[in-house]
């Protein structure tokens, strides 16, 4: 009966053994096959809300503000540069997320990301990717949208209201600004930020200067 029990477990040590380098050869394998400069074409969508703050495939959050993707094969951490094909714009997303599972669907952007390459509206673009590297975890933004000092003059549900606030500083001071969609509460705001200022005492003068056409005094937003 021992010497049964040792068989076994002799058998059991070498399946164990098989399955771990199997996985090991596996993962060199897709490492491989995906490394720099692996193109990839088809269609790709996007998603937000719905998903916002879940956990991913990775195990992080999802963030429909980060420039973040999903798919069905890339290690976790791949930067992928994706193309819109419809007008050439690009965009960097890292990969922590599986999906998208449905045919002909290469890859799920991030709201954020779709935002950037302008498919929103479309929902589905044909794109092109390419794996541009490798970050296990993120350092500051990819895209670096935003950096510098830039004063928040409002927040709106209304989407057209941000925007014409943001046109009207614009005439009124000749400074650029940005609408960005934040979720409050399970609400999407849209917050107005004007900038950048290279400086925090610049920014504090526009907060007060703004007061008369925003209606209350700009809060200064530090995104460097």
């Amino acid at each position: 009966m021992g010497l049964v029990k040792l068989r076994f477990l002799e058998f059991f040590v070498v399946i164990v053994l098989f399955i771990e380098v199997g996985c090991s050869l596996f993962g060199i394998r897709e490492t491989e096959r995906f490394r720099a400069g692996y193109r990839e074409k088809g269609l790709a969508s996007w998603y937000g809300i719905e998903e916002h703050g879940k956990p991913t495939a990775s195990g992080e959050p999802f963030n429909m503000f980060d420039y973040t993707a999903a798919h069905r094969r890339l290690p976790f951490g791949s930067l992928v540069e994706v193309t819109n094909l419809k007008n050439d714009k690009k965009v960097v997303v890292r990969i922590n997320d599986r999906g998208p599972f449905i045919a002909g669907r290469i890859i799920d952007l991030s709201y954020l990301a779709a935002k950037r390459i302008d498919m929103l509206e479309d929902g589905i673009v044909p794109v092109e990717i390419r794996v541009i590297g490798f970050e296990a975890k993120p350092k500051g933004n990819l895209n670096r949208t935003f950096y510098g000092y830039y004063v928040q003059v409002g927040a709106f549900l209304d989407k057209n209201r941000a925007y014409n606030l943001r046109d009207l500083i614009k005439m009124t001071f000749g400074k650029d600004g940005e609408v960005i969609a934040v979720v409050v509460d399970n609400r999407i705001f849209y917050r107005v930020l004007i900038g950048p200022f290279t400086k925090e005492a610049e920014a504090r003068g526009f907060s007060v200067d703004v007061e008369g056409i925003a209606g209350t005094r700009g809060l200064v937003r530090d995104y460097r």
